[in-house]
């Protein structure tokens, strides 16, 4: 029989918090797709560290003020815990990385010890240059600087991780390598110059998927560079409005807020959207609730004309799907802003 363990608030702290042992705990809910294929991993990894090592479930629909305390805004979110200690695992999905991680806390390491010992793995190295303590980095970097240049894989580059998470510190670094530089890249950056000789010796891949991160356009939007963005869109990148992709263009606009959203209107994003905006087709307005867009983009939405009762490809229109955010939730911050959606939402269809 299984030790995996389903704990509450009643009993986290004994569970977890005061474990003489390390604990991976899972937040899941019943409705999460991903948390239902991790399940055999963590069945798998409760026999094999039984009495080692406690790997637990809490169903963060019913503890949403576990959630907030421990910062949980998606599903799976997977912690490890030892002597009251967390640190947060959720990019790791393999039976063998969280092996590698218990196996690591029992021997008294933390995880930046497990991701060094196991760079020749594409997830430790990636967790290891994008989370380890940044003079770490640096030091393995000046000995082994491929670690640095060559792409993991799933295809994206250091480089681009870096450059979308914002980190400055490990943008420079990564830098100093003199990595070759995609037109993603470029465009994220804003390095105008860079882009626009790059466009010029080759636009070929001006919609091509970086790894998972998506095509230049999108990058650039995600990172604010307007410049590099009218400079994509000029030069013919595609705008295609019917992509779910968390980071296809469409939704990282929406997600952005209004001046992406006026960058691709004024490209003839709003006369397409209206005229796709039928049952069956997935609306801007439809878009922007699925992606938890700011209360003022879909406010703009609603006056532009897209309608709150438009069915979506998944069966939703944009009321019914931001009921179900509002009722799954476990981020409170989220929550209230999904509540004025909605509320704004079902104002607009009383009104129609």
């Amino acid at each position: 029989m299984s030790d995996l363990l389903q704990v509450t608030s009643g009993d986290f702290a004994e569970t977890v918090l005061e474990s003489k042992i390390p604990v991976l705990v899972d937040f899941w809910a019943p409705w999460c797709g991903p948390c239902k294929s991790l399940n055999p991993t963590m069945e798998a990894l409760a026999e094999e560290f039984s009495g080692r090592a406690k790997i637990v479930k809490i169903n963060a629909d019913d503890e949403l003020e576990l959630c907030k305390q421990y910062n949980v805004r998606g599903l799976p979110t997977l912690l490890i815990f030892n002597g009251g200690q967390f640190e947060n695992v959720s990019s790791m999905r393999s039976k063998g990385h969280f092996t590698a991680l218990i196996e690591g806390h029992l021997a008294g390491q933390k995880n930046d010890d497990v991701f060094e010992e196991n760079l020749d793995d594409s997830e430790m190295r990636k967790s290891f240059l994008s989370k380890a303590d940044i003079d770490r980095v640096r030091k393995r970097l000046a000995t082994q600087p491929e670690l640095g240049l060559d792409p993991y894989e799933e295809g994206t580059s250091p480089i681009s991780i870096a450059i979308l998470t914002g980190d400055q510190k490990r943008i420079q670094l990564i830098l100093e390598l003199d990595p070759k530089l995609s037109l993603g890249n470029l465009a994220a950056l804003g390095d105008v110059a860079g882009l626009k000789s790059a466009l010029a010796e080759d636009a070929s891949a001006i919609d091509e998927d970086e790894g998972t991160i998506g095509p230049p356009l999108a990058q650039a939007i995600q990172c604010s560079q307007w410049d590099t963005a009218k400079m994509l869109i000029d030069a013919g990148a595609q705008i295609d409005i019917q992509s779910l992709g968390y980071y296809s263009v469409v939704p990282c606009a929406l997600r952005s807020g209004r001046q992406a959203l006026d960058l691709l209107y004024a490209n003839g994003l709003l006369a397409k959207a209206l005229e796709a905006d039928t049952d069956g087709n997935d609306s801007l307005l439809f878009m922007a609730v699925m992606f938890g867009s700011q209360i003022e983009i879909v406010e703009q939405l609603l006056s532009d004309g897209f309608s709150p009762d438009t069915i979506g490809s998944a069966g939703f229109s944009p009321i019914k799907f931001a009921q179900m955010r509002v009722e799954k939730g476990t981020d409170e911050k989220a929550k209230k802003l999904d509540q004025s959606v909605l509320d704004t939402l079902r104002a607009a269809a009383e009104n129609r």
